[in-house]
């Protein structure tokens, strides 16, 4: 599993999965060669940061997760945004999206974190957005 989230919640993240369950968890941080050496040995849960996977994406492939978590989905609402293109790089089985803070009010927005989830669920997005956009 690879949890994706604001850097200043991995070690909560972390915290919360020792607290509920005893499968093992690791934070991936640090400089590109400590990086590899975790990614290489990878953890039933995998805690990264939305900087890292810009940095790491290639890596994050190589752990082929059945599940991934987005905590803070909204950082990729905004599809042009490299953050968002190279978030929805990564493929898994599964895939989840977390968000507290709500859209503002663009069918884009939302169209761009279910692409992540599914991206054929809504169609193309020149359809998509010319059926239900006013």
């Amino acid at each position: 599993m690879l949890v994706v989230a604001p850097a200043s919640v991995k070690y909560q993240w972390k915290t919360e999965i020792e607290k509920f369950t005893d499968l093992p968890a690791q934070v991936i941080d640090g400089l590109l060669p400590r990086r590899r050496e975790l990614y290489g040995s990878p953890k039933f849960y995998n805690l990264s940061s939305y900087e890292l996977v810009l940095k790491d994406v290639r890596y994050m492939h190589e752990l082929a997760p059945d599940l991934i978590i987005l905590d803070e989905a909204q950082r990729i609402r905004n599809w042009t945004t490299a953050t968002a293109r190279t978030i929805k790089q990564l493929k898994s089985r599964y895939a989840f999206v977390l968000t507290g803070t709500p859209l503002e009010n663009k069918l884009e927005e939302l169209f761009s974190v279910v692409e992540f989830i599914d991206g054929r669920r809504l169609g193309p997005a020149f359809r998509f957005l010319d059926e239900h956009r006013t």
